[in-house]
């Protein structure tokens, strides 16, 4: 009888093993960062944009493509912190922005480059030299500077509850994806049904393996900034794409790729008894952004004395 039941112990014990070996990792993600005054560090991020975008009415339609690229690189000391840990003023220093648009490339800021940085609720302000920062300028540096504000927007739609393993799905939070899509000008008043984020595993990228979060969120309702006699009618979108993240679930060298398609529709209402409505429509067809944010290690904590600035 013992003979017996020898094999039968030795077959579950390689079937246990085998179903340990065939387990998928699990993994903590905790995609938020956190800084500290005198914090300093060296930042890289690059962000393309390429996609198509299309106004008019049913009388006047046109459509344009849109290209561009921008990379962002600066030696950053940290001066304040809210309640979050994340950063209320900065100094940049060593600062360069290089630009290609259509192909070209411009050197928007020249190689060493100091800029005093505060983030408020309107965005985040440049003083360049003593003066502020133009208009356009700052525009195309709101897209590249306060990229951990944008990480931390990110993570908390996106981040996980829990621990995780590749193939596992949750829910996407609507009002944290509302916060994250905010500085692009578009207000997301209703997401649709089926928002979820997913684990898919493992993937090569070029600092090596990385973890990929995929994400799809339908928006029922969107809102831009329209013309007094311009009336909404109705609108609708998809925000898509990917989050990939170092094997050990930090945010540093990570690299997001997502695309936004919406469309809005409406009519112009002009004063006058024999005026008629004329229908509009804005739509972007696929808005594709990359960014890598690519911050070397903390170089450590600032000599100068952070308080007094």
């Amino acid at each position: 009888m013992a003979s017996r039941i020898r094999p039968i112990l030795l077959l579950l014990g390689s079937l246990f093993v085998a179903s340990a070996i065939r387990a998928e990792p699990v993994y903590r993600l905790d995609l938020h960062r956190t800084f500290q005054p005198g914090d300093v560090y060296r930042h890289s991020v690059a962000v393309a944009r390429s996609g198509t975008a299309s106004s008019g009415t049913s009388v006047d339609f046109e459509e344009a493509p849109v290209s561009a690229s921008y990379v962002y690189r600066a030696r950053i000391e940290v001066v304040a912190v809210d309640a979050a840990g994340l950063p209320l003023r900065e100094i940049h220093r060593d600062a360069s922005l290089v630009a290609r648009d259509e192909g070209r490339r411009r050197q928007m800021l020249p190689d060493g480059t100091v800029l005093r940085v505060r983030y408020r609720r309107s965005g985040a302000e440049f003083v360049r030299d003593g003066e502020p920062m133009d208009r356009r300028l700052t525009q195309v540096m709101r897209e590249l500077v306060p990229l951990h504000r944008k990480n931390a927007t990110f993570a908390a739609m996106i981040e996980p509850p829990g621990p995780v393993s590749a193939g596992d799905r949750w829910e996407i939070d609507g009002e944290a994806a509302g916060r994250h899509l905010r500085p692009t000008g578009l207000r997301v008043i209703e997401t649709g049904e089926g928002g979820y984020a997913r684990l898919a595993g493992v993937v090569e990228e070029l600092s090596g393996p990385m973890l990929e979060i995929r994400f799809a969120l339908p928006l029922a309702w969107v809102e831009l900034d329209l013309p007094p006699n311009a009336s909404l009618g109705e609108s609708w979108g998809w925000y898509e794409g990917s989050y990939r993240v170092p094997l050990d679930g930090s945010s540093e060298g990570s690299v997001a790729r997502t695309q936004l398609r919406f469309t809005m529709q409406g009519v112009f209402v002009r004063s006058g008894l024999l005026s008629r409505p004329r229908p509009w429509e804005i739509a972007s067809r696929a808005a594709r952004v990359e960014r890598r944010w690519n911050p070397s290690a903390r170089t450590g904590r600032s000599p100068l004395d952070v308080a007094a600035r």
